[in-house]
């Protein structure tokens, strides 16, 4: 097995743990009986995986060359800086009383579509 595609199955056995911890830490906090100190134990369980998540992707990326690390580094921009835009908007509306309570998972759904966004404005501007 070549280096990278290790990389690859290891990113996607961690990717399937952080999501595994998250499903099991959102079951946890659903029940009731827990006391506050152990409901706060219990939000930090995706922390590991998470953090592993974000080594793995940071390791990976030191792998690219530079276009790809110019093109990924804008994309990456162009995400935060609108999902920063959008959570604001959202929550000026929401004090409008205009929507409902705003989940975070829908805030990983949105980087993931505006990082797709900012990729493919990204290589359109350099084509």
């Amino acid at each position: 097995m070549t280096e990278r595609t290790r990389l690859r199955v290891l990113l996607v056995a961690i990717v399937i743990a952080a999501c595994f911890l998250d499903i099991w830490a959102s079951r946890l906090l659903e029940e009731t009986g827990f006391s506050p100190i152990q409901r706060f134990w219990i939000a930090m369980i995706p922390l590991p995986g998470e953090i592993a998540l974000i080594a793995m992707v940071l390791y990976i990326v030191r792998f690219l060359d530079e276009f790809k690390r110019q093109v990924g580094l804008e994309a990456v921009t162009f995400a935060f800086l609108t999902t920063g835009v959008g959570v604001f908007v959202y929550g000026y509306v929401q004090k409008a009383g205009l929507v409902g309570p705003f989940h975070a998972a829908w805030i990983w759904i949105f980087m993931l579509v505006t990082y797709g966004l900012g990729h493919l404005i990204a290589m359109w501007r350099y084509r």
